[in-house]
């Protein structure tokens, strides 16, 4: 057994899937909503038996659990590999499955930043930081340790020296975004701040954001852009907050570090903030995979900040339910966590529907008897409203401002067509042609699978198609290997059949037939060969037709060129072609 099937056969799919997926049994398999695209509807399967995961969604992603990392924490293959290993306990001999050595050096270089940061915070030079964490912020020494906070010294070349030690160049050290080039030489990017590591979902430290001991500004700066750090794509806390937020179902986002780590200490640990960026889509696809359920603890407000309205709006637009924390004016969450931590625990519990809220902000804020306060109340709650997914939601909240504002409904609805959504992604369109393109082919898998799941229908398959029926190689191919097995063996067993692939074809073949399971699995034994029936007419109809176009061009051509024997040869084949549909019709 190699090293790849040793990791396999210790990890099993559905718990490391379940990891960050919410899965529910669906027969013999298991699904949920796909992390890797916004759905409503779950389309997402994963196979115990075959130890194999897709998505029969927009974006058909399927593998096994080295596919499934890769994609979910945004791995190399040699990133996986390893990071399975490790978890299953088997030690890797085959040098070729390490990771890519560039980024190996920048995670290396990171974590060595981050035990060389840590130590200075405990030494004397890094007092006075160590004092305002725990003097100043209230932070206690388990959560400064929690968190791996750290202090860069004033000296502008101390880390350049201290990672000299370790082999890491200079230029890796550029590319960790850890030094920069001032006057021609490397300098440290950090000095004489607090430092607080980022880490990415797996627990890699991969940023770092450091804050001013003084008034100096700017008060905080971050590791610029790397090729392991895209700030978008992170949220800080995450690989602290995960299975807190997958426990309780629900996440709180806060603005900054500090109150997650204020909240974390006060005992609400499913807390993360997006690290000086709007909440991004890309952010907002991570949380999905943990929960949909999202609290809020900032400031929302709509006319004061355009970035939070469109995060607020895209969260609707994908499904997510939201609400927000309401504390007293002019306090943060840290503060609060931190100073009181049982009110900072009511306040997340009272937290209010983000459209309610909304709703009490704008008519505190404006006045709704004037004309001009109408209007404004309108600009702020009417492009909320619209991206209210459920209509009988939308309804009430259309009723309901309609009602405050003294005008009638058609009027809220008129103002309504007038905001914009986002326009589809250009990408969307291609997939759905895709798809349509692809219909043939993806029929034929479906057959082919629900063939495999009900072989006494082979007989009947057979009689009906032939390989030239089917369109694509693929799917050809294994129509020739069905047969051929099933004529050879005299009977037709699944697993038996898989063995006898190459091992790349009998991981194709696993996902055809996981494609069958999860769009027949509510059908009874009468629907199911109903739908075997219909697919392979089905599948027979389209290759005739196909036939008939390119015999019919073949006709008009001998017909323009005066052959008269080939036109009318061809003629023949045609009726025979007409004939052979109508049988089946």
């Amino acid at each position: 057994m190699n090293e790849l099937e040793e990791i396999k056969n210790r990890i099993d799919i559905v718990e490391l899937v379940g990891g960050y997926v919410q899965l529910k049994k669906a027969g013999r398999n298991y699904k949920g909503l796909c992390p890797f695209h916004n759905e409503k509807t779950p389309s997402f399967m994963v196979s115990p038996e075959k130890q194999i995961w897709h998505c029969f969604g927009a974006c058909g992603e399927g593998g096994d659990i080295f596919s499934f990392m890769e994609k979910v924490e945004g791995l190399s293959f040699g990133e996986a590999v390893k990071k399975l290993a490790n978890q299953a306990g088997v030690k890797l001999e085959n040098r070729s499955y390490e990771a890519d050595k560039t980024k190996n050096i920048l995670y290396f270089a990171n974590e060595l930043a981050t035990d060389y940061y840590h130590a200075n915070l405990t030494s004397g030079q890094g007092k006075i930081a160590k004092e305002y964490f725990i003097k100043k912020r209230k932070i206690n020494e388990s959560t400064i340790e929690d968190f791996y906070l750290g202090y860069s010294p004033k000296k502008k070349d101390a880390l350049l020296k201290e990672l000299k030690k370790h082999n890491i160049s200079q230029k890796d050290l550029g590319q960790a975004g850890l030094a920069t080039v001032r006057n021609n030489s490397y300098q440290d990017f950090f000095w004489g701040r607090l430092m607080f590591p980022i880490r990415n979902i797996s627990g890699q430290v991969v940023a770092f954001s450091a804050r001013a001991l003084d008034d100096s500004l700017p008060k905080y700066i971050n590791t610029p852009e790397t090729p392991i750090y895209s700030k978008s794509n992170i949220l800080y806390g995450l690989d602290l907050a995960k299975e807190h937020i997958r426990k309780l179902d629900y996440v709180i986002i806060t603005e900054g570090m500090m109150d997650v780590i204020a909240s974390y200490q006060a005992g609400v640990k499913n807390v993360v903030a997006p690290g000086g960026t709007a909440l991004t889509e890309n952010q907002l696809k991570i949380i999905s995979r943990f929960t949909k359920n999202i609290k809020l603890s900032f400031d929302i407000d709509f006319a004061g900040s355009e970035a939070t309205r469109r995060a607020i709006e895209l969260a609707l637009m994908m499904d997510f339910n939201i609400k927000v924390i309401t504390l007293p004016e002019g306090k943060d969450p840290g503060d609060i966590a931190i100073a009181k931590p049982q009110a900072w625990k009511r306040a997340v519990k009272e937290s209010k529907y983000v459209i309610d809220y909304l709703f009490d902000e704008a008519l505190k804020k404006h006045n709704k008897k004037d004309a001009l306060g109408k209007k404004y109340i309108a600009r702020d709650l009417l492009p909320v409203i619209k991206r209210i997914h459920d209509s009988i939601e939308r309804d009430s909240y259309i009723k309901r401002l309609a009602n405050e504002l003294l005008v009638d409904e058609t009027s809220v609805v008129a103002a309504l067509k007038n905001i914009s959504m986002p326009k589809e992604k250009r990408t969307k369109a291609i997939e759905v042609k895709k798809e349509e393109k692809n219909y043939n082919e993806i029929l034929e898998k479906s057959v082919l699978g629900l063939a495999a799941l009900f072989p006494n229908y082979l007989d009947f398959i057979e009689s009906i198609l032939s390989a030239k029926d089917f369109s694509s190689t693929e799917t050809r191919k294994f129509y020739k290997k069905m047969l051929k097995y099933y004529n050879e063996k005299g009977d037709f067993s699944e697993s038996k059949f898989l063995s006898s692939l190459n091992k790349g074809d009998s991981e194709t073949f696993k996902h055809y037939i996981l494609a069958a399971e999860n769009e027949f699995s509510d059908l009874d034994e009468e629907k199911k060969a109903e739908e075997i029936y219909f697919s392979v007419k089905r599948i027979k109809k389209i290759s005739l037709q196909k036939k008939k176009e390119e015999l019919s061009t073949l006709i008009k051509k001998y017909e323009e060129s005066q052959n008269i024997k080939k036109s009318k040869e061809t003629l023949e084949k045609l009726n025979k072609v007409l004939l052979e549909e109508q049988k089946i019709s």
